[in-house]
């Protein structure tokens, strides 16, 4: 159920600060982005923010905390764009990322080839992938069969392939035995000579 928040009574420090005694038992959230950096820009300029004492700053800021659920930096942030630019708008802009060149099918293939084989090391691995491809001339691996053995391990490690892997089992550790003494060994060196 979507309750939306109405928050136009709230109008001076004052109240903000009733609302921050009751505010810690309501969690709010608001999902989209773009309406909660409207509701940044509208709240800053409706208590003249930049004009209010460093005591109330603290107590503004405490409330839009309180209400979007960013924090003290991420605040900080927006309130400066909002100093340097006159209001706080989504940046269009979105970090590159690239694309994906093993999708869900190839996973897929590649925990079918680790089950059928125990899970074998990463260059071991590759090899049967290549083979798959070029020797018994299956289509379905035309795209894995270029993996590297170190891209291997990374798919390895995505849920869908642990979701699919029936084989797994963590590096097993040895017991080394260093600054033990071997009673026994010189035990047998002194009754036998």
């Amino acid at each position: 159920m979507l309750i939306k928040m109405n928050d136009k009574h709230i109008v001076n420090i004052a109240q903000i600060e009733e609302f921050a005694k009751v505010g810690n038992i309501i969690n709010f959230k608001i999902k989209n982005r773009k309406e909660k950096y409207e509701w940044i820009n509208s709240t800053l300029t409706k208590f003249k923010y930049f004009n209010l004492s460093k005591k109330n700053k603290g107590f503004a800021r405490k409330y839009i905390m309180s209400i979007t659920g960013m924090s003290k930096s991420q605040l900080t942030r927006l309130i400066a764009l909002k100093k340097r630019i006159g209001v706080i708008l989504l940046s269009p802009r979105r970090k590159h990322t690239f694309p994906k060149k093993y999708d869900a099918r190839d996973i897929a293939l590649l925990a079918k080839t680790d089950n059928a084989h125990f899970r074998l090391s990463g260059p071991a691995t590759v090899e049967i992938l290549k083979r798959e491809y070029r020797v018994f001339k299956k289509m379905e691996y035309s795209n894995i069969s270029n993996i590297s053995s170190s891209h291997v391990y990374n798919l390895r490690s995505t849920r869908q392939y642990e979701s699919m892997s029936l084989t797994y089992t963590k590096t097993k550790s040895t017991c080394v035995s260093i600054g033990e003494r071997e009673e026994n060994l010189n035990l047998m060196v002194f009754l036998g000579s």
